[in-house]
């Protein structure tokens, strides 16, 4: 329970990455692929776009990510965090501070690419550390 009104944080989110953009000069800069992106995080999708966030309801997480693999667009699921010290984080508002606000991402990245790298890496990380704790496990036996 969080606040006393029966809410529980969301435990994963899935990053999503586009690579179309309604700023075209965001076109001159990006990485072909990583120019925008948003999140998902339960069935709920946040999506950060020049002057406003958009934020709708959807069915299914996994069908809407299995859509937008379809459209060619990259997603990473990651765990969401909310034990992180806290403390004042001045940067500009973009998609990507967006996300990672939302996934409670301390690294400083910038682009959509970079964000997608950090994910890349932490996600490896994870399953590096899984296999570890499978392996102590095994060992037990």
């Amino acid at each position: 329970m969080r606040d006393g009104v029966g809410l529980r944080p969301a435990t994963h989110a899935w990053v999503v990455f586009s690579g179309e953009t309604t700023l075209w000069w965001l076109r001159l800069f990006l990485r072909r692929g990583y120019r925008h992106c948003f999140v998902i995080v339960g069935q709920t999708v946040i999506n950060p776009i020049g002057n406003r966030i958009e934020i709708f309801g959807i069915d299914s997480a996994e069908a809407f990510v299995r859509l937008c693999i379809r459209k060619q667009m990259s997603c990473a699921k990651v765990g969401v965090r909310d034990d992180l010290p806290g403390g004042v984080n001045l940067s500009m508002i973009s998609c990507v501070e967006v996300a990672r606000r939302i996934i409670g991402l301390r690294a400083r990245v910038w682009t959509p690419y970079g964000l997608y790298k950090r994910l890349c890496k932490l996600n490896r990380e994870e399953l590096r550390q899984e296999i570890e704790i499978a392996r102590q496990n095994a060992s037990r036996r």
